[in-house]
C-alpha cells in the first residue's frame, strides 16, 4: 500500500467498535483500523502522533509476541502500524461520517495523528469466491483480564472472588 498516493474514494466504511473505526479498500483486500476519541474531550484527549503510533505498535507487538505463539501464524494477522497523510485522514473522516450509525457518532475519528493499523480484509477471501464454498466466517478474539488477584493490596473481598472483566460487564448491564 503506497501511503503517498492515498485516495479516500477508494475506501469505504466497514464498521467500528468503542475505540476504533475500520474502513476497507474497494479493490484490494485491506482494511485500516483508525483510533477514535470521545467528542466531549476530543480537544484534550488527542494523543501526539508518536503516542498514537506507539499505541498501534503495541497492538501489533501483542499479536506477534503473545497471540501468534499461542494460536500460530496461520490464525493471527497482527497487521502493520502505518503513518497516513493527514489530508487523506481528514477527507476520509468526512466521507465515512455520513455512513456511521448515529449511536456511534459520540466519538470522532483521530484526524490529527495520521496513524492506523493496516490489516488484511478477512471478510473478502479470494479462495472462497466459488458458489461451492460458504462465505468466510471471521471471528475477532479479544482476550480480557479474567484472573482473580491474590495480593495483600486487594482490600475488597469481592475482588478476590470475581474477576475485573466480569465486574465491568455486570456494571455495564446494570
Amino acid at each position: 500500500m503506497e501511503v503517498d498516493e492515498m485516495d479516500e474514494n477508494e475506501w469505504k466504511y466497514h464498521g467500528e467498535g468503542n475505540k476504533s473505526l475500520v474502513v476497507s479498500h474497494v479493490q484490494h483486500a485491506r482494511v485500516l483500523r483508525l483510533l477514535k476519541y470521545s467528542t466531549e474531550d476530543a480537544e484534550k484527549s488527542h494523543k501526539t502522533s508518536e503516542q498514537a503510533f506507539r499505541h498501534i505498535q503495541n497492538i501489533v507487538d501483542y499479536g506477534v509476541n503473545v497471540m501468534k505463539p499461542l494460536l500460530g501464524d496461520k490464525f493471527v494477522h497482527n497487521g502493520e502500524a502505518v503513518k497516513l497523510p493527514l489530508d487523506f485522514v481528514r477527507q476520509l473522516s468526512l466521507k465515512v461520517q455520513q455512513e456511521r450509525p448515529e449511536s456511534r457518532c459520540d466519538k470522532v475519528m483521530d484526524t490529527l495523528s495520521g496513524c492506523a493499523l493496516c490489516l488484511p480484509n478477512l471478510t473478502q477471501l479470494s479462495c472462497c469466491s466459488s458458489k461451492a464454498h460458504r462465505p468466510p466466517l471471521c471471528i475477532e478474539i479479544k482476550p480480557k483480564c479474567g484472573f482473580l488477584p491474590s495480593s495483600r493490596h486487594v482490600t475488597k473481598d469481592i475482588k478476590s472472588k470475581v474477576c475485573r472483566f466480569c465486574m465491568h460487564q455486570h456494571f455495564k448491564v446494570s
